[in-house]
C-alpha cells in the first residue's frame, strides 16, 4: 500500500466487492443488500425509485424485451434523452444479455 494511500485509509489493491460480477448480478445484489436505499431519483419528475421496486422494473422491462424476440447476444441500440425509462431499458438489455 502505498503511503498516500494509507495515509487516505483506502487500499488501491482491494477488490471492489463487484469484481467478477455480471450486471445484472451486480444489481441483484444490490437489491438484496439494499432493497430500501435509493436507486433512482429524477426531483424534475418528481421521480425516486428504491432498488426493491427498480430491481422490479428491471425484471418486467426485461421480460418485455423477451416478449419482442430481443435476446442473448442480441445488439440493441438505445437514443433517448435521460429519463428513467433509459435507466430501466440499459439494466434490462443486460438482464437478457442484449
Amino acid at each position: 500500500m502505498s503511503a498516500a494511500s494509507k495515509r487516505s485509509g483506502v487500499d488501491e489493491e482491494a477488490r471492489p466487492w463487484v469484481d467478477g460480477l455480471t450486471i445484472p448480478q451486480m444489481l441483484k445484489e444490490t437489491v438484496r443488500r439494499h432493497p430500501d436505499h435509493d436507486a433512482l431519483v429524477f426531483p424534475r419528475l418528481g421521480l425516486r425509485m428504491r432498488y426493491a421496486e427498480f430491481g422490479q422494473q428491471v425484471d418486467e422491462v426485461a421480460r418485455g424485451l423477451l416478449a419482442l424476440g430481443i435476446g442473448h447476444g442480441q445488439h440493441v441500440a438505445i437514443w433517448a434523452t435521460n429519463v428513467p425509462q433509459w435507466v430501466l431499458l440499459q439494466f434490462a438489455t443486460a438482464r437478457v444479455g442484449a
